[in-house]
């Protein structure tokens, strides 16, 4: 008795095809990932906490491993790969490689600060020293975007 089905016999080869669209567009989100941090920076959870951007990174690590399983190829893998290896770059960038170098680290509550000279919004130098000299201050610095 033989299958008696409409559909076509699909080779293998046809079969391991599939994922590519599926690696690329995983891939285009991974890439856009930083661009939506930046586009997002003025959003105080998004500067701090980076959530819109490990979002995308983590669909796209999904949706490129899927594809890669699907394509089975060495280029499958490297395609689909990449967002899984951004993702753990990201993830490394935003927990180690952004914290303070040694010796830099936040001082203390009435801690007596090093003098320095910077300039004010006018170009006017201002110069530590001369400023305590009117009285206690209080130093703010901001980190990262304005």
């Amino acid at each position: 008795m033989t299958d008696q089905t409409n559909e076509p016999p699909v080779s293998p080869t046809a079969k391991s095809r599939g994922g590519w669209p599926l690696m690329w567009v995983a891939l285009l989100l991974a890439l856009a990932a930083p661009v939506a941090y930046v586009v997002l920076m003025d959003n105080p959870f998004q500067r701090s906490t980076g959530a819109a951007t490990f979002a995308l990174v983590a669909i796209a690590a999904v949706g490129g491993l899927v594809g890669a399983m699907r394509r089975r190829s060495v280029m499958g893998w490297i395609v689909g790969g990449a967002p899984s290896v951004l993702l753990v770059f990201a993830v490394v960038a935003f927990t180690t490689l952004a914290k303070l170098p040694p010796g830099a680290e936040a001082m203390g509550i009435g801690a007596a600060a090093p003098d320095f000279t910077l300039t004010d919004q006018t170009g006017r130098p201002v110069e530590l020293a001369r400023e305590l000299q009117s009285g206690p201050m209080l130093l703010v610095f901001y980190r990262g975007h304005w």
